[in-house]
């Protein structure tokens, strides 16, 4: 099996073609000694997650002949920067970009490298290497997987990304809260007393796989995200038992429906915030039909302690909904740039009012589900851990500049919220008042340094 080469192609037309590229620049390392899909495929991803290395493509996997598994393509920030073409630091302003330049995707034939079909009997989610991923799992998870929808009341396509656990040889969990458009769906479905039509497809190009993630109003579609995060439509192809669509050149695709009204007992599993969720009644996908290439590869992310896979894909769409969020502000603040670090959301504005960080803070805190903001001056780098420290050595003032938002929606991953969904928040104001004597809190610098090299 190969990864076709793609040169220095900028768009990517698939998982394949970004892969090639990742190789091509050392970020891609092949594993060709035998690996076990339990724990070990995640060790490895965790451990390039822990020192910034590469990703991998194991290409020998225990009792899963002629199958490969991707990992850690998208657990270095660097990563999406190649995946979008630019630098670290433009990388939220492109994904801006194509949120608010939407694109429509455009239906075509379907795909010949989509050659092996299971159906019936043949379906058995157990040949497919899902990956069991920390110490505690109750056994293999999709996790890469982006599932697409259609609300039956609204009509209007769902996308996203949602852990499924494997539960038989053609049946799958799906943990989806309410709040989310899945869940909304559902409930819809539900109430009509039907099952919902789902797709997961696994191993598409990185637009419609950072596109599932954005947090944008649940009217738009987010192929049309993904199609202005690209720059052009995003080619689909239409499912064969179902009435969905996926990207064209799709590793593998799952066709099935949620079963109404059908809960069974899902988890626990490492998840985002570090921890283990705990056991939930879910949802349950009935699996009609499975479509693969002839040499599939398929693809897991790592989620656990940061800074893994789920992290760094949530990065940018985050720091898209608080950049929204924030210049929607009554202040109407000049907001110059918008980075999520270590857990902090950090928003760097051209201060004219003092009112304006706090303005920020209720906007941004209220918008998304992370519990802690940083307002700054644009002088400062948010992209620097060093410059946030420097912040909050020089310019906070703990009982001046701290806000605490006592009753806010939060996630249902924090182990540590009082309720369902509910947490208090943390704001700073890391700003300098205005007309303060800006000498006095100017960084120290030694000019010339940035030319010393040995």
């Amino acid at each position: 099996m190969r990864v076709w080469s793609c040169g220095n192609l900028a768009i990517w037309t698939d998982q394949r073609s970004f892969l090639a590229h990742l190789e091509n620049h050392g970020e891609l390392l092949r594993i060709n000694h035998e690996v076990s899909s339990v724990h070990e495929i995640a060790a490895y991803i965790r451990k390039s997650s822990d020192v910034g290395g590469p990703a991998f493509l194991f290409e020998n996997v225990k009792r899963y002949k002629g199958w490969a598994v991707a990992g850690g393509i998208y657990a270095k920030r660097a990563r999406i920067s190649r995946a979008l073409a630019t630098k670290i630091d433009g990388v939220v302003d492109r994904y801006v970009r194509g949120t608010s330049k939407p694109i429509p995707p455009r239906i075509v034939r379907d795909s010949v490298r989509n050659q092996v079909v299971w159906e019936g009997n043949q379906i058995d989610l157990t040949k497919i290497p899902i990956v069991t991923h920390s110490a505690r799992d109750s056994g293999g998870f999709i996790t890469a997987g982006v599932q697409v929808a259609k609300n039956p009341a609204t009509k209007i396509r769902a996308l996203g990304m949602h852990r499924m656990q494997v539960k038989g040889r053609d049946r799958l969990g799906l943990l989806i809260p309410a709040t989310k458009r899945f869940g909304r769906a559902l409930e819809a479905a539900e109430s009509m007393d039907m099952p919902l039509a789902i797709a997961t497809a696994i191993g598409v190009d990185p637009y419609t796989a950072l596109a599932s993630v954005a947090r944008v109003p649940h009217a738009l579609d987010k192929y049309d995200i993904a199609g202005g995060i690209k720059g052009t439509p995003i080619s689909l192809v239409k499912c064969r038992t179902i009435d969905i669509e996926v990207p064209l050149g799709s590793e593998i695709v799952i066709e099935g429906e949620i079963l109404p009204g059908i809960r069974e007992t899902e988890g626990p599993f490492g998840e985002v915030e570090g921890c283990y969720s705990g056991q939930s009644n879910s949802p349950v996908v009935q699996v009609k039909r499975i479509t693969m290439r002839e040499d599939p590869i398929y693809l897991t992310a790592l989620t656990g302690l940061p800074e893994t896979d789920n992290h760094v894909m949530k990065w940018p769409s985050t720091c898209e909904t608080a950049y929204r969020a924030a210049t929607s502000s009554y202040s109407n603040p000049d907001v110059r740039s918008v980075n999520l670090i270590n857990g902090w959301l950090v928003i760097a504005i051209k201060k004219r009012h003092s009112g304006e960080p706090s303005n920020v803070l209720h906007s941004v805190l209220s918008s998304i589900s992370e519990k802690y903001c940083l307002v700054v001056d644009d002088d400062v780098n948010i992209y620097d851990p060093s410059e946030i420290e420097w912040v909050f050595r020089t310019r906070v003032q703990p009982s001046e500049n701290v806000q605490i938002f006592p009753k806010m929606q939060g996630t249902t991953l924090d182990p540590s919220s009082p309720g369902l969904r509910l947490t208090s928040k943390l704001g700073v104001d890391g700003t300098l008042p205005i007309g303060a004597d800006r000498l006095k809190f100017e960084k120290v610098t030694v000019p010339g340094s940035e030319n010393i090299s040995w």
